[in-house]
């Protein structure tokens, strides 16, 4: 056997276990799915956790849009929240579900609106934006305000391909796209972390979260 690669960067780990966490889904994408789905309608009251082995998940409401599930250790509330209540009070609380203003996005329809989308959504500060997540999932063991932002990176990107498809030279364009899919790349990051139940507190003690390693404010 040959020797295990050794990586020396938070940033290269970061990226090896995001290489590791994408083929892992592939090859096991139904029964993930499958297990998210059952877990999400235990958490609603709908079945006791021993009746939802039973449950099919043909025919379900669909859920609202979310990354599937790594399968791992089972969640646990982090008791290093101490650490993170100090950052709170620096930091804040985001939103409890992080939406884009109507007016950012229909008036003009230019790249420059979207960028104003982008700066109102993260406060200015994507450090300090996503820490105010970190500390809000750990008191509440609840990653729908990561995911909800998420979705809202993507409706940003989505908006911005539609601008740049009807305007040429848009080179401020290239910048804010290249921007967001940095942004989107780190929430997902930050979502699979929680998913999977990690210990956040010690990740970022450790400097082991992509947006630590990037070292980019917005």
């Amino acid at each position: 056997m040959g020797r295990p690669k050794l990586y020396k960067t938070p940033e290269e780990r970061v990226l090896a276990a995001r290489a590791y966490h994408a083929k892992y889904y592939a090859s096991h994408k139904n029964q993930i799915n499958q297990n998210v789905h059952k877990k999400r309608i235990s958490r609603r009251g709908l079945i006791t956790p021993q009746q939802s082995d039973h449950v099919s998940v043909l025919g379900e409401p669909k859920a609202p849009e979310i990354l599937s599930r790594h399968a791992g250790k089972p969640r646990q509330k982090s008791n290093a929240q101490p650490e993170m209540d100090h950052a709170a009070k620096t930091t804040g609380t985001p939103p409890t579900h992080p939406t884009i203003p109507t007016s950012d996005l229909t008036t003009g329809n230019t790249v420059s609106k979207v960028e104003l989308a982008l700066q109102n959504l993260t406060g200015g500060s994507l450090r300090l934006w996503v820490e105010s997540l970190c500390t809000d999932y750990v008191k509440s063991n609840d990653y729908s305000n990561i995911n909800n932002s998420h979705n809202a990176i993507g409706t940003l990107e989505a908006e911005l391909q539609a601008i740049r498809r009807t305007t040429k030279r848009d080179h401020n364009g290239a910048h804010i796209a290249e921007r967001l899919r940095l942004v989107s790349r780190i929430l997902e990051d930050l979502l699979l972390h929680a998913m999977e139940g990690n210990d956040i507190v010690d990740l970022r003690g450790r400097g082991v979260l992509l947006y630590q390693s990037v070292g980019v404010v917005i």
